[in-house]
C-alpha cells in the first residue's frame, strides 16, 4: 500500500511539474500583450482582487501546497513520511526550473536554497524535528515573500 501511494504521489508530482513547466514556458510576459496598464489577464484580476501580488516566477501555489503538506507531516513528527513527500517538491521544482529560472533568476536561487535546506534537514542521517520545522517554516516564508503575502 505504501509503495502504491509513493507511485501515485510521484506520478502526481511529475504531472504537476510538467504542467507547470508548460505553463511557465508558454506564457508571455504581461508587457508583451498589453497596450495599457489598465488591462489585466484573468489571473492578474484574481490576484489583485485577493490583495496578493504574483511572483515574478509565476504561480508557485503547487510548490507551496507540497511544502504545506510536508510542514504538516513534520509537525506530526513523521519525519520519514515528510522525507518521502518532500521528494515530490524536489521533482516538481527541478522539472520546472527551465521555465521558472529565466523569469527571475535571483528569486529562483533564493527559493532553491530554501528548498535545499529543507531537503538537507529531512535527509540528515538522523533528522531532528526542530531543525526540519525551522527549515520548512523558512521555506514557506520564502514562498510567501515571493508571492507578496509577507
Amino acid at each position: 500500500m505504501t509503495n502504491q501511494h509513493s507511485i501515485v504521489r510521484s506520478v502526481a508530482a511529475i504531472t504537476a511539474a510538467v504542467l507547470l513547466a508548460l505553463a511557465a514556458g508558454c506564457s508571455k510576459s504581461s508587457d508583451q500583450n498589453k497596450t495599457s496598464t489598465a488591462s489585466a489577464t484573468p489571473g492578474q484580476s484574481v490576484s489583485a482582487s485577493q490583495g496578493k501580488s504574483a511572483s515574478k516566477l509565476g504561480d508557485l501555489s503547487a510548490f507551496r501546497s507540497i511544502a504545506v503538506d510536508v510542514a504538516a507531516i513534520v509537525d506530526k513528527g513523521d519525519l520519514p513520511a515528510a522525507k518521502t513527500r518532500i521528494k515530490d517538491l524536489e521533482v516538481a521544482w527541478d522539472s520546472a526550473e527551465a521555465g521558472l529560472k529565466p523569469r527571475a533568476a535571483e528569486d529562483w536561487h533564493m527559493l532553491d536554497k530554501a528548498i535545499d535546506k529543507s531537503l538537507a534537514a529531512l535527509r540528515a542521517d538522523t533528522p531532528i524535528q526542530a531543525d526540519c520545522k525551522v527549515a520548512m517554516t523558512a521555506l514557506l516564508k520564502a514562498l510567501d515573500t515571493l508571492e507578496g503575502k509577507v
